[in-house]
């Protein structure tokens, strides 16, 4: 996904983004790890990096031994989130009667097309809906493939 001045966001990042905007813009900074599920240590790196590009910024919450932060999304890093959201929505169209029927020519075409749902390939199926925060109704692969599949219908 692009961002500001044509910068890609990576997986972690895009993740990270998200939980702030869905948790109402802040979070405390080690809670985010275990929201998102990654660690802090492979996490961080991608933090800062957001943080350097203006979209989050991170508050100092108390002067303990082991700082904590409150990570707070800022309105550039809202504005990339809600772009994305735009972008990402699939078409509203209401299936109102559908033929699960296939003809002996239809067949290969859907078996290519069953071959290249991302989930077949998610590292992460075995928990996908099982875990708060990996939900097939939220998965940026998957909403990414129906779309392109709507859309080639369309084009039919």
């Amino acid at each position: 996904m692009s961002s500001q001045h044509g910068e890609q966001l990576s997986e972690i990042e895009l993740k990270i983004l998200m939980q702030l905007y869905k948790s109402g813009g802040s979070y405390i900074q080690r809670n985010l790890w275990k929201a998102i599920n990654v660690d802090g240590k492979t996490g961080l790196p991608y933090l800062l990096k957001l943080e350097k590009r203006g979209l989050v910024v991170r508050e100092k919450i108390s002067d303990s031994r082991r700082a904590q932060y409150l990570v707070k999304l800022t309105p550039e890093g809202r504005k990339i989130v809600e772009e994305y959201l735009k972008a990402t929505a699939p078409g509203r169209k209401e299936v109102l009667e559908v033929d699960y029927t296939l003809r002996p020519e239809e067949l290969n075409e859907a078996e290519k097309i069953l071959i290249t749902i991302p989930c077949l390939y998610c590292p992460f199926l075995e928990y996908c809906g099982k875990a708060k925060h990996l939900d097939p109704a939220k998965c940026e692969l998957f909403s990414k493939w129906i779309l392109s599949k709507v859309q080639q219908s369309e084009t039919r």
